[in-house]
């Protein structure tokens, strides 16, 4: 919806022929509709599963999230610093020292 037909005028904008095109100009004019604001987007991730490297064997371990949230003490991973699980194949103790998230 065109504000002002009289500023569209003043800018060419019925030279433009395709209406998409059209539109986007408006928009960048501040003559279409109400004024555009911008926004970000935040995209929510769900975390699904852990690859852990073992230090001892260089074993890659991969499980399920929620099968490794089960191993530690609490679902807030500020607090799996220190904990200890086993690496399948070795056998022997890992401690969880850092974590990243990709």
């Amino acid at each position: 919806m065109i504000n002002d037909i009289e500023i569209c005028k003043e800018c060419h904008y019925m030279n433009i022929k395709d209406y998409s095109c059209r539109e986007r100009h408006c928009r960048k004019c501040d003559n279409y509709g109400g004024k555009l604001l911008p926004a970000d987007v935040r995209i929510i991730q769900r975390p699904v599963m852990v690859r852990i490297d073992c230090p001892h064997c260089d074993y890659e371990i991969e499980m399920q999230y929620s099968d490794f949230e089960g191993l530690m003490p609490s679902e807030y991973p500020g607090d799996w610093g220190g904990e200890v699980i086993e690496c399948p194949n070795c056998n022997k103790q890992i401690e969880i020292d850092d974590y990243d998230w990709d």
